[in-house]
């Protein structure tokens, strides 16, 4: 890759406190319409990671630098090529999409004219721009947060965990438009998540996260190493706990992924042992979904 070209450099990044490494030693260059994803579990530094490149904490070592300008010596620059989409906050639901948008681009001091058009065509949200926020879906109420980061122009987006909350073919859209998006437009985005069936399918490259350190990064086909397996499964009515399922020495992780699913990681078993111990246990499995070795095989 050729690092002059980068949108988004991090350079031996590290933060720490008191004796306690929070990020360590991070190196990463996105270049122009790359979509890198950074999977890691609560708690493994993810959201350190944001926040030092957002400049919300300094570094303890290292540098940040975004659409070439370094975020301690050109802060105010570096900031403006870079946009990060909102996970939380509740949306004026009697206004419009379009008049949203346009009431956030003129308090950034942007013409609404040049990019509310085009950001809510990116988003596809044109045929509802005019439709009251309060009616929106979910899935595009999301969306509408993607067109609100997009206003800018960013050279670089921030996600953090931006598929958290959606059913499997709601992430599969999102994040399929995602990708388009960086592609068509040239953005280079990192977006965080606890669960590698969320990116495998759509993320140029993955980063694993552990304790603070990148400990993997790849193409997805690469992030591999057996003979740990990744499941996803699916339940009619009851859900089992977490932390029950994690007292089975057989299984390694469990994430949740919707309100009636899981995705887990064994360590010798099948899928077949895994749909009788749930069928034993007393839960009726709707599907189950084997998927390519990933991150939590590391």
């Amino acid at each position: 890759m050729d690092k002059t070209n980068c949108v988004l450099r991090l350079n031996n990044l590290c933060r720490s406190q008191g004796k306690r490494e929070l990020v360590g030693h991070v190196y990463l260059n996105i270049a122009p319409g790359e979509l890198v994803g950074l999977i890691g579990r609560e708690g493994s530094g993810k959201t350190t990671l944001f926040d030092l490149i957002r400049g919300k904490r300094p570094p303890s070592w290292g540098s940040v630098k975004i659409g070439g300008h370094d975020l301690k010596k050109d802060r105010r620059h570096a900031l403006s090529r870079l946009t990060s989409m909102k996970k939380k906050g509740r949306f004026p639901g009697f206004l419009s999409g379009k008049t949203y948008l346009a009431l956030l681009s003129r308090k950034q001091g942007i013409d609404p004219s040049s990019r509310v058009i085009k950001a809510l065509r990116l988003t596809r949200l044109i045929p509802h721009a005019n439709e009251k926020i309060s009616t929106y879906s979910k899935e595009m109420k999301l969306c509408l947060r993607l067109a609100a980061a997009l206003i800018r122009k960013p050279a670089a987006l921030l996600l953090d965990e931006p598929a958290e909350g959606l059913d499997s073919p709601g992430a599969h859209d999102f994040l399929s438009l995602l990708r388009e998006i960086c592609v068509s437009e040239k953005i280079g985005a990192l977006f965080s998540s606890r669960l590698f069936f969320t990116v495998q399918e759509f993320c140029h490259r993955i980063l694993v996260m552990e304790q603070g350190r990148i400990v993997a990064a790849g193409k997805p086909r690469d992030i591999k190493c057996p003979p740990d397996k990744l499941y996803r499964i699916s339940f009619l009515g009851r859900v089992p706990d977490q932390n029950v399922l994690l007292k089975e020495k057989d299984i390694v992780r469990v994430e949740r992924v919707t309100n009636h699913s899981l995705e887990m990681i064994l360590s010798t078993r099948d899928a077949r042992w895994l749909r009788e111990y749930m069928e034993r246990c007393g839960f009726h499995v709707a599907a189950l979904f084997p998927g390519r070795k990933g991150w939590g095989e590391i």
